[in-house]
């Protein structure tokens, strides 16, 4: 390795109130070399990014080519030679894809100002040079062909690799890329792994986020993994992957006792039915061909690494977007036409992720909010009352504005709202995200009473092993496709859990 340090971070902190999503990181990254930076959902690596780019104020220190990035603006980093893309491709739609390139060689001109618009002999020299390299750019990553194309006539794939070619522009020698194969078919992922190999080829070093953990061990020579904001792993790809502290990072810690899921489940009466679904998450291909059921007092957890596809399926069938091609069934009935509201109407509620609530309502005014399509007074109350003997801490903060209440007690109300409406099915996004594990056990043990009393789930949960305690049935999503389903207690020994968010 060289000795050729580009990026140093030592013991950097970074709270969000009185959320702390980077806790004394540190790390060192040299320029010959990829790393990857991943983590479960919520573990900071996006925010590490925005540090390093000069986006927001921290505690410690970070150095960037040996200069402190304090009080660095990020056109100033990009100019010392950092670079990066983000999760979502921010390209100029309404320019052709060859002015999208030669935006990113502005830090690099020597004209300025007057001499851009005296239109100089210099620069317009200058300006030949810097469209001859724009279009060598273009040859690289297999874009030649579209240099006069209006940038937003390309595909989702394509606009990826456009954004890459306009950070390659500006001549850095750290390149930091936010999720580059998100949403991606197989062609078009393996011509970023290619630019990447490439990049590397270069001596530019590269910081890599990536859910995909798989395509990340491929593509790293070493893997930085952060759980909570904090570092718990550090090393060569196979390390990881059998490192154990990251195994139960991204699956949930062993434990010596079991739930049990509720034994009033009748599979063979599916409550919901999704048939060979395929969708889209605005630009994204996000699910393929999928087909799922969950019986009449089931619980389903839906598992899988972030960006597999899990949120997207539950606002499917939430009605928030539409699929592309196949049919969703509830109790008997097509939904995928319908719009969210009818689709509560008929006994589905959604508990999202990040849970939602109304942050300057009070608890009992959440709960009330959730009760829309209840049409009488005293079946409201009678609901009230359900969610207060479930979560008896709401009753005692019935009066506290939501916004105000601990993660726990937030996440307690936003599944009491979601009951307010007396579904038959509910659909849950990460109930224990973000939580201790004392609330973890509390909500867990609210999502089995509620089963017990009858009430089917479709469980989304980072936590893949405690899901599984709890359901009856699971599957395992990668990349939009189910690669393994079946029942809890065989799919807690399956090998292809473990490989769908860590890779084999």
């Amino acid at each position: 390795m060289s000795s050729d340090r580009v990026l140093t971070l030592s013991h950097v902190n970074k709270s969000f109130g009185g959320l702390q999503a980077v806790k004394d990181l540190s790390f060192e990254i040299f320029s010959d070399e990829t790393v990857g930076l991943i983590g479960p959902n919520g573990a900071g690596k996006t925010t590490v990014f925005n540090l390093v780019s000069g986006l927001y104020p921290f505690a410690g220190k970070i150095e960037l080519f040996g200069h402190s990035v304090i009080g660095f603006p990020p056109h100033a980093l990009t100019r010392i030679g950092l670079s990066r893309t983000f999760q979502t491709p921010r390209i100029f739609r309404d320019l052709t894809v060859l002015e999208n390139v030669l935006l990113g060689f502005h830090v690099r001109m020597k004209t300025g100002v007057w001499g851009a618009l005296l239109r100089s002999k210099m620069t317009v020299k200058e300006s030949k040079e810097f469209e001859i390299r724009g279009l060598k750019l273009m040859e690289e990553i297999g874009l030649a062909e579209k240099a006069s194309d209006i940038a937003s006539n390309l595909t989702y794939g394509e606009m990826r690799r456009l954004e890459i070619a306009r950070a390659l522009a500006s001549e850095p020698k750290l390149l930091l890329l936010d999720e580059p194969l998100a949403g991606l078919g197989r062609e078009d992922r393996v011509n970023i792994h290619q630019i990447i190999n490439r990049i590397r080829s270069q001596g530019i070093a590269v910081l890599l986020i990536e859910h995909n953990v798989s395509e990340v061990m491929d593509l790293s020579d070493r893997i930085i993994v952060l759980h909570f904001g904090e570092k718990i792993a550090g090393g060569r790809p196979r390390e990881i992957q059998q490192d154990r502290k990251v195994i139960e990072a991204y699956l949930g810690e062993e434990r010596e006792t079991a739930y049990s899921p509720g034994m009033g489940a009748d599979v063979l009466t599916p409550l919901l039915q999704i048939e060979g679904v395929s969708a889209n998450y605005g630009e994204v291909r996000a699910i393929y061909d999928l087909s799922l059921t969950v019986g009449k007092g089931e619980i389903v957890a839906l598992l899988g690494a972030n960006g597999a596809g899990k949120t997207t399926t539950l606002r499917m069938i939430s009605g928030i977007i539409h699929p592309m091609t196949g049919k969703i069934m509830f109790s008997g009935r097509q939904i995928d036409r319908l719009g969210p509201n009818r689709i509560a109407n008929l006994g589905i509620s959604h508990v999202p992720e990040g849970r939602q609530l109304f942050s300057a309502l009070t608890v009992r005014e959440n709960l009330e909010m959730g009760a829309y399509v209840v049409r009488d007074t005293a079946t409201v109350q009678a609901g009230i009352k359900r969610v207060e003997a479930l979560f008896p801490v709401l009753n005692e903060r019935k009066s506290q504005l939501a916004g105000t209440l601990s993660g726990g007690e937030q996440q307690m109300l936003a599944i009491g709202r979601a009951l307010m409406a007396n579904p038959r099915l509910l659909l849950m996004d990460e109930p224990s995200m973000g939580l201790a594990p004392r609330l973890i056990e509390e909500i867990f043990e609210a999502i089995r009473e509620l089963n017990r009393q009858g009430l089917s789930i479709l469980l989304v949960e980072q936590n893949a092993r405690l899901a599984l305690e709890i359901a009856h049935r699971g599957a395992v999503l990668e990349t939009g496709r189910i690669t393994a389903k079946g029942d809890s207690v065989l799919l807690r020994e399956d090998p292809r859990v473990k490989q769908a968010y860590l890779g084999g």
